[in-house]
């Protein structure tokens, strides 16, 4: 909880110790549009082997390198789409109130990823980001944004 009060990126340098916490890092780097500060969830390498053991198997250091730049491309994508529809919409960031982060398991085979949704306030409405999670070691670290259109529409 020290985190909240004195700044979520401190526990951030290997993953955070509950989704609440993620959740609440994710919204306020939006707030700030600060995509570097998400970096600090992002699935250390060494960990692709035991969170995806199908797409690490076989691959050298430098393959799983290159597949974690991949990844964070991706979600660097994902954010720039967020970012646009924010724009579009003039939504004022800063006028979003976290309320609550609602998990869900994602069924796969070996397990481990969940949905999170981020639920915040902005003025008498709700909106929702969703992210993918995973957790390994009582940590845990973003992997996707799931939903990057459709999130402002309603407000």
């Amino acid at each position: 909880m020290l985190g909240l009060f004195f700044g979520l990126s401190t526990q951030a340098q290997t993953g955070l110790e509950n989704e609440n916490v993620l959740g609440r890092l994710f919204l306020e780097a939006f707030q700030k549009q600060d995509f570097k500060k998400l970096k600090t969830v992002f699935v250390p390498v060494e960990l692709y082997p035991k969170i995806a053991p199908e797409e690490a198997k076989g691959k050298s250091k430098a393959e799983l390198n290159q597949l974690k730049k991949v990844v964070e491309k991706r979600l660097k994508s994902k954010w720039a789409i967020l970012k646009e529809e924010a724009d579009f919409y003039k939504i004022s960031r800063n006028q979003l109130k976290f309320q609550e982060t609602a998990l869900q398991e994602i069924p796969t085979a070996q397990g481990g990823l969940y949905g999170l949704d981020v639920i915040s306030q902005y003025g008498s409405k709700s909106q929702t980001f969703t992210l993918i999670i995973t957790q390994h070691a009582q940590h845990w670290y973003l992997l996707d944004i799931a939903k990057q259109t459709g999130v402002f529409d309603d407000l």
